[in-house]
C-alpha cells in the first residue's frame, strides 16, 4: 500500500523532493519499531539515524552556483 502511494506521489512531487523523502524510510521504520514493537536500537542504528537526518539537512541547504 505504501509503495502505491509512493509511486502515485511521483506525479505530484519533484524528483529531488521524492528522493529526500524516500531517504527517511529506514529512519521511519526504526522509529515505528521502537514505538510499537518496543525494540531497542543499537549504537550503529542510532548513528545511522543521525547520518540520515544530517544528509537530509545538507540536501535542503541552498546550493551556491560556482559559475557566478
Amino acid at each position: 500500500m505504501a509503495y502505491l502511494f509512493y509511486v502515485a506521489s511521483l506525479n505530484y512531487l519533484e524528483p529531488a523532493v521524492t528522493g529526500t523523502l524516500s531517504s527517511f524510510e529506514p529512519l521511519t521504520a526504526a522509529i515505528l519499531s521502537v514505538s510499537f514493537l518496543h525494540l531497542k536500537l543499537t549504537v550503529v542504528e542510532l548513528i545511522g539515524g543521525v547520518l540520515i537526518l544530517m544528509m537530509a539537512f545538507v540536501q535542503a541547504l541552498p546550493q551556491k552556483n560556482k559559475l557566478e
